[in-house]
């Protein structure tokens, strides 16, 4: 009598995603100053998160000057910066979002390889420009607010008591717990992307490369660290005259 023969198990979304993108080799996709930026970001926003709660304040207006600087240097390096940090590089309109979305998370080699990007997609680009707008919406607002007791921004003296109690109403009740959620989901994204599609976001903004098709790097063009140099002592000049001398 024949024996019933064990049918393999199927391989997991995950497992199914990393062997269609298996005959991809690394490529360099994000440079050290867009990499950078992305940590220092993250590492800043959680003291501000703390110091917010927990003080001092003045420790707390200094990284605030910081996030708000690192967001002007992005917005500049995003006009001047290497391909994939641009905003033309990955600020798609809705149809191209949709058209990702569609099949960005489908069955099958030929879905995937379609889907596949090699620097920001059309969707997590929103998600990276709503975050930068969401941020300096923070910083801004934090230029003029108050504690009503001791500390306010170094902008409050320009703008009537109630218009300061106004705007940090908005920065502690509104912005700040928008920013929470944001932040929550693009955390989550990218531990879907992990586990759903076998593309791990987060190991590549560390070491700057993804798996990606021989062909994919024709097209990218890194700029030069002056850019970036350059990009900073403007940023940090604007910050410093906003907090010193207005």
């Amino acid at each position: 009598m024949d024996m019933d023969k064990t049918k393999p198990a199927p391989a997991s979304p995950a497992r199914a995603a990393q062997r269609d993108l298996g005959s991809l080799r690394p490529v360099r996709v994000w440079d050290v100053p867009t990499r950078l930026f992305h940590w220092v970001l993250v590492g800043l926003l959680g003291y501000l998160w703390w110091t917010g709660e927990n003080g001092p304040m003045s420790d707390h207006m200094l990284a605030g000057s910081a996030v708000l600087a690192l967001i002007l240097w992005r917005l500049i390096y995003g006009v001047f910066g290497s391909t994939t940090a641009r905003f033309v590089d990955f600020v798609k309109g809705p149809a191209a979002v949709a058209s990702y979305l569609k099949t960005a998370f489908g069955k099958g080699t030929t879905t995937r390889t379609k889907a596949y990007v090699l620097g920001h997609n059309p969707a997590g680009g929103w998600m990276v420009l709503l975050l930068l707008v969401l941020v300096l919406a923070q910083a801004g607002t934090g230029l003029f607010a108050n504690d009503d007791i001791f500390s306010e921004g170094p902008l409050a003296n320009l703008v009537s008591k109630d218009t300061s109690d106004a705007l940090t109403g908005w920065h502690k009740n509104i912005l700040f717990p928008a920013l929470q959620i944001l932040v929550g989901l693009h955390v989550l994204a990218a531990f879907l992307y992990l586990f759903v599609k076998g593309e791990n976001l987060i190991r590549a903004m560390v070491t700057g490369r993804k798996p990606a098709p021989p062909e994919a790097e024709r097209g990218l063009r890194f700029a030069s660290p002056l850019v970036a140099v350059a990009a900073a002592v403007v940023a940090g000049g604007v910050v410093w005259y906003i907090v010193e001398v207005m």
